[in-house]
């Protein structure tokens, strides 16, 4: 859903880009056909009449199939009809003929990203990136790529200019640090999600993301302060206080992992889980020769 509005705005600013370029055009006197043709071809778009401007243009394509205008006036019209991978085959003709042009690449790149082509996406938005007016937005689609290509240095690289541009923006900042956890950059992400939480102490991921990597690191004292300061932030997130139950059992500390079984248990009711979680801290005390709480 967020891409197919993503890629509705990008078609708004092309439409906006296109008109003006129509203002800027100097009148002949008197209009060829030609013109005439594509101005009302255009007058059919912007009245909502999609199929008959489509029906117009196609006609001045056939007689001038290197028309650039047309060819931006048909992408723009399919597009609109939803027919975006029609709209890719005319916007890469377009992007040949006018291959400078950041703008298009920009448009081109959201049609691709909309149809889950992230390599051919990626390359036409990083040659739109020099548009600076866009940079931010454009950024936010090169991670979305990189991401859903694996390519999570590149992503990561995107993703920490977007911050720098946004002065901080908690999401983001805990959104850069699964990435940098994800790359084994552990002291990297636990730095982004504690400057998430002092951004906004109610950014439920970056607790979540802090948790994890101080745990992947064996600093399982962290992660239980974490944990226990998430909890109290949340505390009908249940997911925490099982994260908390396992940290404990890692600490070594079965009573304190009973406990908070038994506040999940209260919340949510026995599940598997509890169920298993309950089981390696009654072991555990057995193992140590202590009596194991009645339930």
């Amino acid at each position: 859903m967020k891409i197919t509005v993503l890629l509705i705005s990008a078609m708004l600013l092309f439409i906006a880009i296109s008109c003006s370029d129509r203002e800027n055009i100097a009148p002949e006197a008197p209009k060829n056909l030609r013109e005439l043709a594509l101005s009302d071809a255009w007058n059919d778009f912007d009245e909502g009449k999609k199929e008959s401007s489509l029906e117009k243009v196609e006609a001045v394509l056939k007689e001038f199939p290197e028309d650039v205008s047309a060819i931006q006036l048909k992408s723009v019209v399919l597009v609109s009809l939803g027919r975006t991978k029609e709209s890719i085959k005319w916007l890469e003709k377009l992007v040949d003929q006018e291959h400078a042009d950041p703008n298009i690449h920009y448009i081109l790149g959201t049609a691709y990203l909309s149809q889950e082509g992230w390599q051919k996406a990626a390359e036409h938005l990083e040659k739109a990136l020099p548009e600076t007016s866009l940079a931010d937005r454009i950024r936010e689609l090169l991670v979305i790529c990189y991401e859903n290509l694996g390519e999570l240095e590149k992503a990561a690289k995107h993703l920490s200019r977007l911050i720098e541009s946004k002065h901080g923006n908690a999401p983001a900042l805990a959104r850069l640090g699964n990435l940098q956890a994800t790359l084994g950059r552990y002291e990297e992400a636990i730095d982004s999600f504690e400057k998430a939480l002092a951004a906004n102490p109610d950014t439920k991921q970056a607790y979540r993301g802090l948790a994890v990597t101080l745990a992947a690191i064996e600093k399982y004292e962290k992660a239980e302060e974490t944990l226990c300061r998430a909890i109290k932030t949340f505390p009908r997130e249940t997911d925490f206080r099982t994260t908390l139950a396992q940290t404990q059992l890692q600490l070594g500390k079965p009573l304190e992992a009973i406990a908070s079984i038994e506040q999940i248990e209260a919340m949510a009711g026995i599940s598997k889980e509890t169920q298993l979680l309950r089981n390696a801290a009654e072991e555990m005390l057995r193992l140590r020769g202590k009596p194991v709480p009645p339930k």
